[in-house]
């Protein structure tokens, strides 16, 4: 009977523990929780388009996921391929079966869940780390109410670093775990699953995370020289987990350095872009800095929170008097944690910018304030320790709520009160593409030209606007390129305008534009060509001559560089595709002038698999207007039955397999051997 009371309070604290965390997560998630408006920030609108799109691509049968379907003109965006799949098709999945009528609450449910989830996590490691249940508790409140915590949920929606600070604790405390018992096939399990989640959840956040976990298991071991074999078993559990996730690992490796986003990974002085000052890291409020529309890390700075100053306040002063806690573990554990809370913090705030001398992977994170999510799970450890010693143990219920309270008044300043977006749900919902960065990862072939083989069409402007007063510059040899060079525009008016267009400031075309749908196709002249040729449109209108006008394009490109009778384009070979599942199916009859065909798939070497009347072939791209897509060499003169289907690296997928299969088996032996034991 006395067990089955102890069970039963067990059971009832912690039921109470995880009602308490859901309702504080609720709280700070509140600001954001609509659901009918789209919030107004910088993140969002992306993830939430990517949260629509991954419904469909589930639909489809995608699995992994890997492109987003229904962007721009069927050509499937590889989004989930190098970017959180995990997240998505669990975001994907709630939208699906659980809110199938609204992505804002499967967006809101992701986050509260991810919340609860890290507040718990933070609460268990605290726990082991402190054997205190009231200092554990508030451990977790500290983690949840950081307020760089607060700025990705509030100010910024980035779902992904808000799902991998969620499982951040989890993964630490088994890392812990796994290191203590080494020969544990559960605690390996566990592990290598929660290393996979977070790889696929946010690359970022896990490649710092794992770095300080083994710099820090690295500092306990150098104290017992035997601990060296539970480290490296530490790192085993972490190459199961990279295994299991090479499908994803892999192309990102070898690809991402050709994207168009590559500029940001690579620049040591992008990573100290709006660098936080030590001032804004260390003082207890909001500070805004106005002038920066695109990012709220621009606007508002983040800042370490007052619980964790005053906890490292405590355990320094602590520290230099040789004062304990009482708590072995805790106290063992410590001063390598402040080493590496140091580093951290340099990390994200440097008077000199080291990053020039680090190798060039370590750039990945892009600002080196996304690191400060590795200060703020240090900073709870140090609270839980500094709240135990200040109060020497005696800690209860009156202690909890009085800390929570003092805690979220420290970081009330920076909740926001949020504006809704332009855009409304319900059309979004209907055109769920990406606002911003939707070409950031596509290849950069300006950069890396090998990757081009032929040239359709050239995009003029990159936000499919016709701008007079502007000029648009064209390389003379690009120019040279084309047989028959010439400026292609459809689009719609909002108003009649008369426009003028000038090639090198001559004046080679004038077109009346009524208002609504129109096109103009205008040739450029060979002998009005310079290294680099200016066009540009003026407006004849009289009043509107001084003021641009922008005239919204479905087309804006420069043409001519392909014989119209020896290519199949994408626009001609649309309406002969069908999707099914996961592959496209074309079929047409190829002419026998025709020498190219080009494919509604974008270009990535390697990552698709395209047949040809039942045969695998090689593919080759063509940049059409501002994207580089695949293309084949078709057969003339007869029915060409082509299948596309991007399915990744295949060794990279078949190394996955195996790490999965291996994963499932000593799943298996370990459930026979804990049977065997009952």
């Amino acid at each position: 009977m006395q067990g089955h009371a102890t069970q039963y309070a067990t059971t009832t604290k912690t039921v109470w523990i995880v009602a308490f965390y859901a309702l504080l997560s609720l709280a700070i998630l509140s600001p954001v929780s609509s659901s009918i408006a789209i919030p107004n920030l910088g993140d969002y609108i992306g993830h939430l388009a990517a949260i629509i799109q991954a419904k469909t691509a589930l639909m489809q049968g995608q699995f992994p996921l890997r492109t987003m379907p229904l962007e721009y003109e069927g050509l499937g965006y590889p989004h989930y391929q190098f970017y959180s799949p995990t997240l998505y098709t669990f975001v994907g999945l709630i939208y699906g079966l659980i809110t199938p009528k609204n992505p804002l609450e499967a967006f809101t449910i992701a986050i509260w869940f991810s919340l609860m989830m890290g507040s718990l996590s933070m609460y268990r490691l605290a726990y082991w780390f402190i054997r205190s249940q009231p200092a554990a508790i508030l451990a977790g409140v500290v983690y949840l109410y950081a307020p760089y915590y607060v700025i990705l949920i509030d100010r910024l929606g980035n779902l992904p670093e808000i799902m991998a600070l969620g499982i951040l604790p989890a993964v630490l405390y088994y890392t812990v775990q796994r290191y203590y018992h080494p020969h544990s096939h559960k605690n390996l399990l566990i592990l290598s699953l929660l290393v996979y989640l977070f790889i696929t959840i946010h690359l970022q956040t896990a490649v710092y995370s794992s770095l300080l976990f083994f710099i820090l298991l690295a500092l306990i071991s150098s104290k017992n020289k035997m601990r060296f074999k539970n480290w490296i078993s530490v790192g085993i559990a972490y190459g199961f987990g990279c295994l299991m996730a090479f499908w994803f690992l892999a192309p990102a490796i070898f690809l991402q350095k050709f994207f168009l986003l590559s500029q940001t990974y690579v620049d040591p002085n992008h990573l100290i872009l709006y660098h936080p000052s030590l001032s804004n890291l260390l003082f207890g409020a909001a500070t805004l800095t106005s002038g920066y529309k695109s990012s709220a890390l621009m606007t508002i700075h983040p800042s370490i929170g007052f619980p964790i100053v005053a906890a490292l306040a405590v355990y320094i002063y602590a520290l230099c008097n040789n004062l304990s806690s009482g708590r072995k573990r805790a106290d063992y554990w410590m001063p390598a944690l402040l080493i590496v809370f140091v580093i951290a913090f340099l990390l994200v705030w440097s008077p000199i910018n080291f990053w020039r001398w680090l190798p060039q992977p370590l750039l990945i994170a892009q600002y080196c304030w996304r690191l400060m999510g590795q200060v703020i799970w240090m900073g709870s450890l140090f609270f839980a320790w500094s709240v135990y010693w200040l109060f020497k143990g005696k800690l209860d219920a009156r202690h909890i709520l009085l800390g929570t309270l003092l805690i979220i008044i420290s970081v009330n300043s920076w909740f926001p009160s949020t504006k809704n977006f332009y855009i409304s749900l319900e059309n979004f919902i209907k055109q769920p593409n990406f606002i911003y960065n939707g070409n950031a990862l596509l290849i950069n072939y300006n950069k890396f030209p090998h990757f081009v083989s032929k040239i359709d069409s050239l995009q003029m402007d990159e936000n499919h606007l016709l701008r007079t007063n502007s000029s648009y510059f064209i390389p003379r040899k690009l120019i040279k390129l084309a047989a028959d060079p010439k400026i292609l525009i459809r689009g719609e008016a909002s108003n009649n305008v008369q426009l003028t267009f000038t090639q090198n400031r001559v004046p080679l075309a004038i077109k009346n534009i009524n208002r609504g749908k129109f096109s103009w196709e205008i040739p450029l002249n060979l002998n009005h060509i310079s290294e680099i040729t200016t066009v540009e449109f003026f407006s004849n209108n009289g009043s509107l001559a001084e003021n641009q006008v922008k005239i919204p394009t479905e087309e804006f490109v420069m043409s001519g560089f392909l014989q119209e009778n020896e290519v199949v384009n994408l626009r001609q070979i649309l309406p002969n595709c069908t999707q099914q599942k996961t592959v496209k199916s074309c079929q047409l009859m190829v002419p026998p002038t025709v020498k190219l065909v080009e494919l509604p798939e974008l270009f990535y070497p390697n990552l698709l698999k395209i047949t040809l009347n039942g045969k695998e072939i090689a593919y080759n791209s063509v940049i059409y207007q501002g994207r580089l897509i695949a293309a084949i060499i078709p057969e003339p003169g007869v029915i060409n039955k082509i299948t596309i289907q991007f399915r990744g690296l295949d060794w990279a997928n078949e190394c996955s397999w195996t790490g999965w299969g291996l994963w499932f088996l000593v799943l298996i032996q370990t459930l026979i051997y804990w049977r065997k034991a009952q």
